[in-house]
């Protein structure tokens, strides 16, 4: 172990109450312990079996008060491992959704809000406050979802939206790209896919 201060090596200064070595730096007196690992969701206190569960819940269609009804575990802790597991999804499908040969592609928005309902805003809410779509690109045959994208139904929303379909998808292999009639599309489908779709838009 080496002091995050002086950058030299620390003797061992026994353990604590929970087993891990700890250690002491002879220069500026400082005690460090080694890192401990508390399970899938990195919490000491969250009951594992209980927290997959409520995922397990939500993914089901179940209700965050429902899940906390059923586990026990409080609704902002399920909120908590709600974050915790969508960042992980997406830090998976970033890294391992490349490349991916494809035929056909199908994209829609699925509606949302956030906050409030986009009728009901008012002078002081923020931009992100109100309708919020769910920009999704699945392939049809496999059903597997190659990308998607949080935002307002704009051209920049479009436009990562494409760019991560882009990414996910191979370049060497034209497929059928399928939208709905969002004029949003247009522009980012041109300019990010060109030749490598054969687009159209069904209405």
């Amino acid at each position: 172990m080496t002091c995050h201060n002086c950058r030299i090596i620390c003797k061992k200064a026994g353990k604590r109450s929970d087993g891990l070595q700890r250690y002491r730096c002879s220069q500026c007196g400082k005690t460090f312990s080694e890192h401990k690992q508390f399970g899938v969701f990195g919490h000491k206190q969250i009951d594992e079996q209980r927290g997959l569960l409520a995922l397990r819940l939500l993914i089901e269609g179940n209700s965050i008060r429902t899940a906390e009804r059923i586990t026990g575990l409080h609704r902002d802790t399920i909120m908590g491992l709600l974050v915790i597991a969508g960042e992980r999804c997406e830090t998976l499908m970033a890294t391992k959704l490349r490349g991916i040969a494809v035929r056909d592609v199908q994209c829609d928005e699925i509606w949302g809000y956030v906050g409030k309902k986009e009728a009901h805003k008012g002078h002081g809410d923020t931009y992100e406050t109100g309708n919020a779509w769910t920009f999704v690109a699945i392939e049809r045959h496999t059903k597997l979802i190659l990308a998607f994208e949080l935002g307002k139904r704009t051209v920049t929303s479009a436009s990562r939206f494409i760019t991560k379909l882009a990414e996910a998808t191979d370049q060497e292999q034209r497929f059928q790209l399928t939208t709905d009639g969002l004029n949003a599309y247009s522009y980012p489908v041109g300019n990010i896919l060109g030749d490598r779709v054969d687009y159209a838009q069904l209405i």
